[in-house]
């Protein structure tokens, strides 16, 4: 009976595991930008720009402005692009091949399969967990470790496909372009 116990309760772990995993938060200081800010233009078009240069529809795009003076860009679900004021505020050749990278990361699908490793990861050790006490707890260092020596290889794939992306924006030296915006 103590070991259904346990077993009912690594199962309820894994269930809230997966109903957490859909749950993104929008980060501190968000906002949508005017429709007026030549900020907010700027990465508009950018977006625009690279998501037609990567053959992709742009019109599936948004974005919204995070404050903060450092220069920073990621994607979240949904192709929703989050982009600081430090780097709305930088020069469109900077902006530009940081938004091409972020594209690519968005193409690639890397935010699902880094959320589906991250959560198959944490899932197994829960299953462990019941058979072995304590055990689950393994995946407070596992998990992140995997998850970022994936991250890495997909920042590699995102940098080559943000250079064809590049490329078809019209940048002649696109390596040059990508180097100097990170």
């Amino acid at each position: 009976m103590r070991a259904f116990g346990r077993g009912r309760r690594g199962l309820a772990i894994v269930g809230a595991i997966l109903l957490l995993a859909g749950c993104a938060s929008v980060p501190s200081g968000t906002y949508l930008p005017s429709l007026t800010d030549p900020d907010a233009l700027k990465v508009s078009n950018a977006l625009y720009k690279a998501a037609q240069a990567a053959g992709d529809d742009a019109s599936r795009y948004s974005f919204a402005l995070v404050r903060s003076p450092q220069a920073q860009a990621w994607t979240a679900e949904d192709a929703t692009f989050y982009v600081t004021d430090g780097l709305a505020r930088m020069p469109v050749h900077i902006i530009e091949p940081l938004i091409a990278h972020e594209v690519a990361h968005e193409l690639l699908g890397h935010l699902g399969r880094k959320q589906a490793l991250s959560l198959s990861i944490t899932a197994g050790f829960a299953i462990i967990g019941v058979l072995v006490p304590g055990a689950s707890l393994a995946d407070f260092v596992v998990n992140p470790l995997v998850v970022r020596a994936y991250s890495r290889e997909h920042e590699l794939e995102a940098d080559a496909r943000a250079l064809e992306i590049l490329q078809a924006m019209g940048y002649q030296a696109p390596r040059r372009a990508l180097h100097l915006a990170l």
